[in-house]
C-alpha cells in the first residue's frame, strides 16, 4: 500500500502488521521521525522490490511484535490511528 493511506492507519489501529511505500515526498515536521523509524524498521520501503525482500526474509511474526510494542510505534498511533 502506499504511506500515507487510509488503509495504512487502519491496519495501525488494529495492530496489524503492515508495510508500504512511502509516496509522501513532503512530509510535515509532525511525521518525519515516525516515517524515519518506519523505515528503519522496514515498515516502509522506497521500491516493491525491498518490500519482497523484507517479507522473504523476516519471521513476520516476531517482526511485528518487536513493531508494535516500541515508543516510536505507540506514539504513531496515537498520534494518527486512534481517535
Amino acid at each position: 500500500m502506499d504511506v500515507p493511506a487510509t488503509s495504512f492507519l487502519e491496519s495501525v489501529s488494529v495492530d496489524h502488521p503492515s508495510m508500504g511505500l512511502l509516496m509522501n515526498e513532503h512530509p510535515t515536521d509532525i511525521v518525519k521521525p515516525y516515517y524515519h523509524y518506519f523505515m528503519e524498521k522496514k515498515v516502509l520501503h522506497t521500491s516493491i522490490e525491498s518490500v519482497a525482500g523484507h517479507l522473504n526474509s523476516v519471521r513476520t511474526d516476531l517482526w511485528w511484535d518487536g513493531i508494535k510494542r516500541s515508543e516510536e510505534y505507540i506514539g504513531y498511533k496515537n498520534r494518527f490511528a486512534v481517535e
